[in-house]
């Protein structure tokens, strides 16, 4: 390992603490070859693609980035010197033309420091090379580095920011991963420019029978409706004593685990049943939602696109490898190495995206004295007793301190510390106990690890939450939280007891320093972080995959289609006009409509309400059901 890793390492480690941890584990590459160049630069070759000059690279990429802004001249010499301009490259290469592009803006009069410069590098064996071989301490700073086959577009601003992106294609890159380009530029160009849903989609949404993903569907069934779509909820929850139920039928594993399996058959079969029967556009289900290969299978051959939302740890819950092939569209909330894995099992469409926060649940509230004494503490913690968070609130027993949540060992130490004797709280008392804390700590789970996960990269829905709750806390660092919070300004983290420890006691002497974070954790979520961004940024990427959920289903009983039939212009389709966001139409829904209107009887109107006797009629007669 030369000077150049060491120095570049130590400065990505501070603008991208992840990324430098993927790629100090990223093995090394033996087909990448490292070539001398004849002014003393070097260069890259894999694959037989060459990625700079083996004479003077600096010489051709000055050359290369001349012809780039030639070539979008007009569109620069719009956008007045500081103001804003975003600009993407594909491919990091060797890094000389990124650096050549960010000197050459610089001297043009555009401020680097409004000026946001996203790289993309598809393969982390290239980035980790180039970073061995050329001194980047001076770019790394100055961009945004995504790597990796399917990176996250979902931190480039789109058009409605400001002037659309220039896209600055290294063309080696391009050559050596073609089809990643292909698919990054679809990306891009939808991330740029989205184009607005303009029709509602019919999405079956399928619960878990229990467990906390539960609530992360009501929530983003929820968002799915304010974005416009229609949504049916297939309620799995009366399930739950029945599952509970089995043990006591049976002592046998064996027989235990054929009961279970025959009742997620049963309702994943439900799910076929009723999105057949709903017609559905989509059937969209988060982790432990019932389905079977089998019924995925199914709706397949029914031309039902899925969309699943696998929002647990794929280390703890390995399931996943069986049924991600089978699903149309794979979000999970871990990105880097996931991704990677799932994209070397040939799963193309498979997506980064982090929980959130639900507003109208995760809110403020206002306590009564009483409340205020109840639920309050100098610390809290609301949560499942997991083993790390009893090794680690074993430390804190010097501390005002309650735990509340389910499966604390109440004979423990750590007993009388627990709260209403750990039952089940319901969502009303969470935020109740996170608005009376004036130290919320969140430790995310293991059931390993003695405190905190060195390893820990998702972002819990806890975090969201909280923040939505102008709630202060406390969380251990994960690697991904970096890229959600300013950690510092709108979030505090601890890495181990000690530092926990220091930091509960300085912020429980600093109120308003806890006041000031906590309000700017909400504005950062309001703004970022709720379901209704996550379900946005779903609907976008699987509408640009399925191109026939695109456009409107113009059924027979289509408002659209019957407007179109009669004329827009004409008295009767000015009288549809009204039912154009509907999915059907009928004579009950217009009779109901014109009922419920005030004023004269219109000619078109008489004669719909003439219609629906007839109707009526015959179906008191049987002529019709």
């Amino acid at each position: 390992m030369n000077d150049f890793w060491s120095i570049n390492l130590e400065v990505l480690r501070k603008v991208n603490p992840e990324l430098s941890s993927r790629l100090e584990r990223e093995p090394a590459n033996s087909d990448i070859q490292i070539i001398p160049c004849q002014n003393g630069d070097r260069t890259a070759r894999l694959n037989s693609v060459t990625f700079h000059s083996r004479y003077n690279p600096r010489q051709e990429t000055r050359a290369q980035v001349e012809e780039f802004m030639n070539q979008h001249r007009p569109k620069l010499n719009q956008i007045k010197t500081n103001a804003p301009l975003c600009i993407i490259v594909f491919g990091f290469g060797m890094g000389y033309h990124v650096q050549e592009l960010l000197d050459r803006l610089q001297k043009e009069g555009f401020s680097l420091e409004s000026t946001r410069t996203t790289v993309i590098e598809p393969r982390f064996a290239l980035l980790r090379a180039a970073l061995e071989s050329v001194d980047m301490t001076k770019v790394l700073p100055r961009i945004s580095l995504l790597a990796g086959p399917y990176p996250d577009l979902s931190t480039i601003p789109d058009s409605k920011d400001g002037p659309s992106p220039l896209i600055y294609v290294h063309a080696p890159s391009r050559r050596l991963d073609p089809e990643v380009w292909e698919r990054l530029e679809t990306q891009i160009q939808k991330n740029v420019a989205p184009s607005p849903t303009n029709h509602r989609l019919k999405i079956l949404a399928v619960s878990p029978i229990y467990g906390g993903s539960l609530p992360i569907l009501h929530y983003s069934s929820d968002a799915l409706k304010d974005l416009g779509h229609k949504v049916e909820i297939i309620d799995n929850t009366p399930y739950y004593d029945i599952l509970m139920g089995i043990e006591t039928i049976t002592k046998d594993k064996t027989h235990q685990n054929s009961l279970r399996a025959l009742l997620t058959m049963f309702l994943s079969e439900c799910a076929v049943a009723k999105a057949i029967d709903l017609r559905v556009d989509m059937v969209f289900g988060v982790a432990q939602s019932p389905f079977t290969p089998e019924s995925l299978r199914e709706l397949r051959e029914f031309k039902i696109p899925t969309a699943f939302w696998f929002v647990e740890d794929r280390f703890l819950f390995p399931y996943w490898k069986q049924y991600a092939p089978l699903y149309d569209h794979f979000f999970v909330i871990q990105s880097g190495e996931f991704l990677d894995e799932l994209w070397s099992m040939g799963i193309r469409n498979c997506h980064y995206l982090p929980t959130a926060a639900h507003p109208p649940k995760n809110h403020p509230v206002d306590l009564t004295p009483a409340e205020k004494e109840f639920y309050g503490s100098d610390l809290s913690f609301m949560g499942a007793g997991y083993y790390n968070r009893h090794q680690t609130f074993l430390k804190l027993l010097d501390f005002n301190l309650k735990i509340w949540g389910t499966e604390w060992n109440l004979a423990s130490p750590l007993g009388r510390f627990v709260q209403k004797q750990g039952i089940r709280l319901s969502s009303d008392e969470y935020i109740k106990i996170f608005s009376a804390s004036k130290i919320n700590l969140n430790l995310h789970s293991s059931p390993v690890h003695e405190g905190v996960n060195p390893h820990g990269d998702f972002v819990n829905p806890r975090t969201f939450e909280l923040a939505a709750c102008q709630a202060f806390q406390l969380v251990d660092f994960r690697s991904q939280l970096p890229e959600l919070f300013e950690i510092g300004k709108e979030i505090i983290t601890f890495q181990d007891i000690a530092e926990l420890r220091d930091k509960a006691r300085f912020y429980l002497d600093h109120p308003d320093e806890r006041n000031i974070i906590a309000q700017s954790a909400q504005k950062r979520v309001l703004s970022q972080h709720t379901y209704h961004h996550r379900m946005e940024t779903m609907m976008n990427m699987v509408q640009e995959l399925e191109p026939v959920l695109r456009t409107p289903k113009t059924t027979v009983n289509s408002p659209v289609t019957l407007i179109q039939q009669a004329g827009p212009d004409s008295e009767l389709g000015k009288f549809l006009i009204k039912f154009q966001n509907e999915d059907e139409l009928t004579l009950d829904r217009i009779s109901q409509e014109i009922r419920t209107g005030k004023g004269e009887l219109t000619h078109t109107e008489g004669i719909f309400l003439l219609m629906k006797e007839f109707q009526d009629w015959a179906r008191e007669k049987g002529v019709i059901k």
